[in-house]
């Protein structure tokens, strides 16, 4: 069994939205993530755009550009982030590419 095997069953209930979880419409189907928004200090100068958590095998291709739509706003990827273990940052913007 390697890493990524003993926390898939985990996932589900972390990225469930009883717990942390949204709900993300991408490729037409919902899948779940933990959505962070965009982040400015209040002086303007450190940032982050925002970005989801995701599963990996939810988004096993997943292109620069494509759209993802999370609580009726649509966000364009411009980066993903798989770490190994099955979970996948996906970096996004509001603008379209």
């Amino acid at each position: 069994m390697t890493l990524s095997d003993d926390l898939t069953g985990d996932l589900d209930t972390f990225l469930d939205t009883d717990d942390f979880g949204t709900a993300i419409t991408y490729g037409g189907n919902t899948i779940y993530g933990i959505f962070d928004s965009a982040y400015e200090s209040a002086d303007g100068v450190e940032s982050s755009g925002p970005q989801v958590v995701v599963k990996s095998s939810d988004v096993p291709v997943i292109a620069h550009g494509a759209a993802m739509v999370i609580a009726g706003t649509t966000y364009y990827v411009i980066n993903a982030q798989p770490d190994g273990t099955g979970i996948s940052v996906i970096l996004l913007s509001k603008d379209a590419p």
